[in-house]
């Protein structure tokens, strides 16, 4: 089992678990030497969690519902140990791709300066105006409130059957 999180390894145990009540089979009832548990076994890779179940297996007889538990502790707790590290194969790439750097030149004076491409301006959105009618362009209403909107409706609804039928 190669797993990249705690709830992937439960999920797994449960699965085999339902598939085993399915059979009539509770797991606590099987032991090493059951071909399910060393299925179960089998589908473990990694090489320091099957050692740590063989010793963990020298105090006392493990039955596959026990070792079930301490699998998904032991896969628990190495992602838990393996500390959270970013790529950071791509970053300086993207940085650089992402800065320009150039000289600018006022008044004779000049500067070098680095400029990120991508930077937010401080205006996110154009300035709307104020709202018009689009039936009559007055600027008191809008063309829900507009004494035209049946005319334009219908102006509408004519250019909508012409270019549908133009395709």
């Amino acid at each position: 089992m190669n797993f990249k999180s705690a709830a992937l390894i439960d999920q797994f145990n449960h699965d085999y678990t339902t598939t085993l009540r399915l059979l009539q089979i509770n797991p606590s009832d099987i032991f090493e030497s059951n071909q399910y548990y060393q299925t179960y076994m089998r589908k473990i890779k990694d090489n320091n969690i099957l050692q740590a179940i063989q010793q963990y297996s020298f105090g006392k007889a493990l039955s596959l519902g026990d070792t079930m538990d301490y699998v998904s502790q032991m896969f628990a707790l190495k992602l838990a140990a393996q500390p959270y590290a970013p790529s950071n194969s791509n970053r300086s790439d993207k940085r650089e791709q992402r800065e320009k750097k150039g000289q600018q030149q006022v008044n004779n004076i000049t500067t070098e300066t680095t400029t990120d491409i991508n930077a937010l301006s401080s205006r996110l959105h154009r300035p709307t105006g104020v709202p018009k009618c689009f039936a009559c362009d007055a600027l008191d209403h809008i063309i829900h409130d507009c004494p035209l909107k049946v005319q334009w409706d219908q102006y509408r609804s004519q250019n909508r059957t012409e270019t549908s039928g133009n395709a």
